[in-house]
């Protein structure tokens, strides 16, 4: 008996040095710590420049451009003298309006509304070629943002002079009518752009 005495003691000792309670020999666990607060995203400072030289544009070049130029053409980009007819890397077929401050501030809302863009998935990833026929510059002194459409695609690229604006895709399927309607006013005589 008094060795049973002695194992039931030992058998209580150990389970009080490993945590386990004696009445119901279920491990004690520690109250569960608070959930971490929402983490604040961070600040990206090249999207926050970008950003404000497309909210401070006055006025927008718009431009019907040529996204598959042949290497006759192409082989000029970097001499000087022929800068007049490239936007970046796109060869410029036309320059059509500079539109004002009102066409900058709604092209700068649909930049930055989520809702023109479709979310990347890998369900909607498009096996078209990106062929751009449109460029809207957005122009801020001397800075600017360019606006780089396919609507074939229904996709855009965009090309700052400083910093770097993170849209929410570059799919703007949703937002086709939007931007559509923008080249539209730009381009109100082209047949092409009378077909979107």
């Amino acid at each position: 008996m008094q060795n049973a005495l002695l194992a039931r003691v030992a058998a209580v000792a150990i389970a009080a040095a490993i945590g386990l309670s004696s009445a119901g020999c279920s491990p004690r666990t520690p109250p569960a710590p608070p959930p971490p607060a929402a983490a604040e995203p961070k600040a990206d400072p090249e999207h926050e420049l970008a950003l404000r030289i497309v909210k401070a544009s006055t006025e927008v070049e718009t431009y019907r451009i040529d996204g598959m130029p042949d290497y006759e053409v192409m082989r000029h980009r970097d001499d000087p003298r022929y800068k007049d007819r490239f936007l970046g890397d796109w060869v410029i077929e036309r320059r059509g309006p500079v539109e004002g401050r009102d066409f900058a501030e709604r092209l700068a809302a649909f930049l930055e509304g989520g809702e023109n863009f479709t979310p990347p998935t890998s369900e909607n990833q498009k096996a078209c070629v990106f062929n751009p026929g449109v460029a809207f510059r957005l122009r801020s002194g001397d800075e600017h943002t360019d606006v780089i459409v396919c609507f074939a695609c229904r996709q855009l690229a965009v090309e700052t002079s400083k910093g770097r604006l993170r849209i929410p895709s570059v799919n703007f399927d949703p937002g086709y009518g939007r931007l559509g309607a923008l080249a539209k006013e730009a381009f109100p005589e082209d047949p092409e752009i009378k077909a979107l």
